[in-house]
Parts: C-alpha cells; sequence; structure tokens
C-alpha cells in the first residue's frame, strides 16, 4: 500500500542595501518561492496498478519591499517603504489560473531603530502608519473566463521586524521578516456593518462579523539555513499568517442572505495558517 512522492522547491531570496549619503540609507529584498507536488494515486483503469498525479502547486510566494531611512544619528531614524506581496499562480478555482493573484501593496511611513550586537546579531525595526491595497481578481458568474478586480483599501498602525542571527559557530543562520498590522481604516466596512444587521435580523443566533477587519493581521517568516560544504545547504523554512478576514471579500447586499452567509463564512480564517519546508540545496554566495 506504499505511494511514492515527489517535491521540489526553487526559492531565492535576494537583498542589496546601501549608505548613498550620510543621511541616507536605501535597503531592498526580493523573495521568490514556487514549489510543486506530485504523487502516485491507483489507476482508475486498473487499482493494481498506480499512475502520478499532475503536479500541483505547494509553495508559492512573491515579496518585494523597498525601505529609505534618513540617518541623522537621531534616536530613531525617519522612514518609507513600499512593499508588494503576491503568488505566481491563483489556482483556487478549478476552471482557469490566475497570474499574480491577489497583488497587496502597502505603503508605510515611521520610524526606525536598529538593534546590533556585533557582525552576529542585527535586528531592525519599524513602527508607522501604514496603507495597504489589496487587488483580487474573481471571476463574474458561474461559467466562462471574464473577470473583475475589487481593490480592497485599508488604514492603520504597521509594526515590522527584520532579524539575522549566525549562532553555532557561524554554521547556522537565521532570517527572520515579520509584519503585523493593526487596521482601523476599511473601504468595505458600510457593506460588512450591513451584511452583519440583515443576517442578524434573518438568525440572530449567528455570530457578529462587522468587527472581524479590525483584528490585528500578521505575517512571521523564519528561515534557518546551515552549509555542510561551500556549496550544499539545508535550510528549514516557517511560516506563519493569520488574517482573522478576507478583506478582498466582496458583498453584493442584493444577494439572498443565504448565498450572503456562505460568502462571509469562507472569508472568515480564525486559526493561524501555517507553512513549513524543509529541504537540502545547492547555494552559492555572490559576495
Amino acid at each position: 500500500g506504499n505511494r511514492g512522492s515527489l517535491s521540489w522547491v526553487a526559492q531565492g531570496d535576494f537583498g542589496a542595501r546601501r549608505q548613498l549619503s550620510k543621511s541616507f540609507h536605501w535597503a531592498n529584498q526580493l523573495q521568490l518561492r514556487f514549489g510543486q507536488t506530485a504523487a502516485q494515486l491507483d489507476d482508475p483503469d486498473d487499482p493494481a496498478k498506480t499512475i502520478w498525479s499532475k503536479p500541483v502547486k505547494s509553495d508559492d510566494q512573491i515579496l518585494a519591499e523597498t525601505v529609505g531611512i534618513l540617518t541623522k544619528g537621531w534616536a530613531v531614524d525617519p522612514y518609507v517603504s513600499v512593499r508588494f506581496d503576491s503568488q505566481f499562480i491563483d489556482v483556487s478555482d478549478p476552471r482557469k489560473h490566475l497570474w499574480f493573484n491577489p497583488m497587496r501593496f502597502n505603503e508605510a511611513l515611521g520610524v526606525a531603530y536598529r538593534v546590533s550586537r556585533g557582525d552576529a546579531r542585527e535586528s531592525f525595526w519599524r513602527a508607522g502608519l501604514g496603507l495597504r491595497q489589496t487587488l483580487s481578481k474573481t471571476f463574474v458568474g458561474l461559467v466562462g473566463d471574464e473577470t473583475t478586480t475589487d481593490v480592497a483599501q485599508e488604514g492603520g498602525l504597521q509594526i515590522s521586524g527584520d532579524t539575522k542571527w549566525t549562532f553555532a559557530g557561524d554554521r547556522i543562520t537565521y532570517l527572520g521578516k515579520l509584519l503585523v498590522f493593526f487596521p482601523f481604516i476599511y473601504n468595505g466596512s458600510d457593506d460588512l456593518d450591513e451584511y452583519n444587521r440583515l443576517s442578524q435580523a434573518n438568525d440572530p443566533t449567528r455570530e457578529s462579523v462587522n468587527d472581524y477587519w479590525r483584528s490585528p493581521t500578521f505575517d512571521w517568516q523564519n528561515t534557518f539555513s546551515s552549509n555542510i560544504t561551500s556549496w550544499l545547504a539545508v535550510n528549514l523554512y516557517l511560516r506563519f499568517v493569520y488574517e482573522k478576514y478576507d478583506v478582498t471579500t466582496k458583498l453584493d447586499l442584493d444577494q439572498p442572505i443565504d448565498e450572503l452567509d456562505a460568502l462571509v463564512d469562507s472569508a472568515i480564517r480564525k486559526s493561524v495558517q501555517y507553512q513549513q519546508t524543509l529541504g537540502i540545496g545547492l547555494s552559492y554566495r555572490f559576495l
């Protein structure tokens, strides 16, 4: 009864930063990940045989960020940043794959503080006001390839941190990236309030959800890497994502209340989403 499986993941983590002048530091980062898994299944034409399934997506991420920092020697440094999050392929709808969907843009303005303990340990923390725009494409109707794009806009307090630690005699490197967003403005809040009123009137036992969009969201990425040789590396990647309500959910209040209830229920995620990847791969350092 044993079955085989084959998985592969390609990832790239690129960074570039420079002190352009005595008063301005510019930092950039690009993270790319994509992976697939194929498994052996029972052959529907002959149960005594097995066939390989088509590869399905197991990992997918695009993250780009640029940060400009004013370095005046003050206790904290003013900064401005722009961040882009997406994925290569959205496979949530069986009729057709959508490229680069959804897309989230994040702009922030605030203050930054660097914690450094030599070359082995460094943390860079930022706090400020942030704006988020999430563009989401969905298909129109139950059939056909026509799509429509909805834009969710939010404003709130944003806290982010980047950490790099080297330990175990420089044999293990930890890279951590955290983004926490506390929203207090959402362009779909009025529709959600009206839906909540209609839903409560139809079924008073249903939980009130009109404040779900106010819950903080976070994305915490952790990478542990160890070079066995100068070119062979072991990597452990852990990611935790929490977003209680999917703000890209488009509510058509003219729909029947039962359909709206099902749509809102599908947009609620009360638990933390978790991803883990452990692999051995080739490593090359340009600098």
